[in-house]
């Protein structure tokens, strides 16, 4: 059949892109014909195109339209002109609300949807209501969804190839950051990016892959780590996020400058529109003695098993999906919200450490003290115990990548059995 998708760019760096072009290439290796709408992709139709990263998209992407988010004013065109059997799309329902409501559609409908925040965004069930099915990423919005609007929907989480995210041998690690160590790493000095040699083997490496919008409130991560760091010249913060970024809601660099701990924040080099391979991602992975977010709140969070796919543990704000990717498993910690609240399950409670969002979606707001002490926890049991704590941790994490979020084994299954039954 033929499939027409909306989400961002199979060239971009998002987590949305990648879920959908692992999803769109196995549409197209199941036989049917995939059409890409890609709102973030301003250009003329691209076919069987190659990446920086050798890997060969086989279906056709088509553009967005400026004037317009989301492709609000060329969708109509593109159901009309490639008549497609089935619609889909992988963002959030506040992108497409209210438009799509009334949206002539004569196809067949799926949404692939996250819900990252205390209640859900005002009005967006009427998204769901206008989808024939609705799939939730996690649990956390599956159960909200049917406790606040009595919907039921199916749940796919996102996932991760665990055979490419993997732990890696503990020489081979060593001999990684010695690469990265001494050609790899950068340091923001003057507003640019320069070249600075580390010894990560010496160092204790709490690391972060996100994009620094305002919802993952990085600046309480930057905080947490200063607060943690004090006095501890063996620890450094390594960000894989583009201190230049357009959408950047804090100068993070400055930040950390600020309370006196910047010249112990790494950086990638990577930029927001640029692609790394999954090889270099697994490598940046491995680098980490823990991956760590503050964040007001995930819909999901690909870096997450990504991270536990690798053998690392999380430290992550105690909302939305940390219970059921990280705590319940015991790879890693929950930090608990500015409040002191621990925990907070269902998410819709009246809770001191949240603000409200846009959309009316209440944010978390994570202890910063509490995030040191959660570091901390780490950082004591790799100068005392040599790590086995977090060994500990990662091996739970990736056991439950394998048994949960493994791509081939858990996800695509479960695709490929719902696409078989809307051809029906």
């Amino acid at each position: 059949m033929r499939v027409l998708w909306l989400s961002d760019g199979s060239n971009s760096s998002t987590g949305f892109a990648s879920q959908s072009r692992l999803l769109m290439m196995d549409m197209h290796r199941w036989g049917h014909e995939v059409i890409h709408v890609a709102h973030n992709y301003i250009g003329q139709p691209i076919f069987n195109f190659e990446m920086e990263d050798n890997l060969r998209i086989p279906y056709k992407m088509i553009g967005g339209d400026p004037r317009a988010p989301y492709c609000q004013t060329v969708l109509p065109e593109y159901l009309a002109k490639y008549k497609p059997d089935v619609f889909g799309t992988l963002l959030d329902t506040f992108m497409l609300f209210p438009w799509i409501c009334n949206m002539p559609i004569s196809c067949k409908t799926v949404g692939w949807w996250p819900s990252d925040g205390g209640w859900f965004p005002q009005g967006c069930e009427n998204v769901l209501k206008r989808f024939n099915r609705n799939v939730m990423m996690a649990k956390f919005g599956q159960e909200q969804v049917k406790r606040l609007f009595n919907l039921d929907t199916l749940h796919i989480p996102h996932g991760v190839k665990s055979l490419k995210f993997r732990p890696m041998k503990e020489e081979d690690r060593h001999e990684l950051r010695q690469v990265y160590g001494d050609k790899a790493l950068y340091v923001v000095h003057n507003g640019n990016y320069a070249q600075m040699k580390v010894d990560l083997n010496k160092k204790f490496v709490v690391g972060c892959v996100a994009r620094n919008q305002p919802r993952k409130m990085m600046d309480r991560l930057i905080k947490s780590f200063c607060l943690f760091a004090k006095g501890k010249e063996d620890v450094i913060l390594l960000l894989h996020s583009d201190f230049r970024d357009m959408a950047a809601g804090f100068n993070l660099q400055d930040l950390a400058d600020r309370y006196g701990e910047g010249r112990k924040v790494y950086w990638t080099g990577i930029k927001w529109f640029d692609n790394y391979s999954v090889d270099r991602m697994v490598e940046i992975y491995n680098l980490f003695n823990v991956h760590f977010l503050l964040t007001s709140g995930e819909g999901f969070g690909v870096p997450f098993i990504e991270a536990m796919s690798c053998g690392i543990p999380n430290v992550a704000t105690n909302y939305t999906t940390t219970k059921e990717l990280i705590t319940d498993h015991q790879a890693g910690l929950g930090v608990r919200l500015m409040s002191g609240e621990d925990s907070p399950y269902p998410a819709e409670q009246l809770l001191d450490g949240t603000l409200m969002g846009t959309f009316m979606v209440d944010r978390a707001m994570a202890s910063i003290k509490h995030g040191a002490e959660c570091l901390d926890t780490l950082y004591t049991d790799w100068k005392e115990q040599g790590g086995q704590l977090a060994k500990d941790m990662g091996k739970r994490g990736r056991d439950a990548v394998l048994a949960h979020y493994d791509w081939d084994n858990c996800v695509a299954p479960a695709w490929k059995k719902l696409l078989e039954e809307m051809q029906t």
